[in-house]
């Protein structure tokens, strides 16, 4: 599992790259979304891998913490509602950078990333980025079964 992390933290650097500058670049947000660990074992693994990852993308990506939004135990609701904040505080020029820490699942028709209570489709998260003012977009999905999401 720490091959997980240092798969996401190599994925993380290559892409936060361009964009790593001073503390409190007002261009760059970032989401992280920690869905539903299911066994404790799981639950404990994705909470440390979402300090972890919050962590480099303050001290070494100038996230501020003011436009990083962490969702820990994450329902449907949580994820819509921060899509909606994120409506508001998004410009056209801001990069967001969207991690989802977590299980996810496949029907056979559509992925989902697995929350608290109900999930959220691959088609749902294409509707809430579609509404965003920003094209600039990067997910990391690092669940299971996330190759729909593409």
């Amino acid at each position: 599992m720490k091959l997980g992390l240092l798969i996401l933290c190599a994925f993380c650097a290559f892409s936060c790259t361009a964009f790593a500058q001073t503390k409190g670049d007002p261009n760059k947000f970032a989401l992280i979304v920690n869905g539903a660990g299911g066994e404790a074992v799981y639950g404990k693994q994705f909470e440390e891998w979402t300090g972890q990852l919050s962590s480099v993308l303050e001290s070494r990506f100038g996230f501020d913490e003011k436009q990083l939004t962490i969702l820990k135990n994450a329902t449907a609701e949580d994820v819509k509602r921060t899509f909606t904040t994120l409506k508001t505080q998004l410009e056209a020029n801001n990069a967001l950078f969207i991690f989802l820490i977590g299980h996810g699942s496949y029907d056979g028709k559509e992925s989902k990333f697995n929350l608290v209570g109900p999930d959220l489709s691959s088609s749902e998260y294409n509707a809430l980025l579609s509404a965003l003012p920003t094209r600039r977009v990067v997910v990391f999905n690092m669940s299971s079964a996330s190759g729909e999401f593409v």
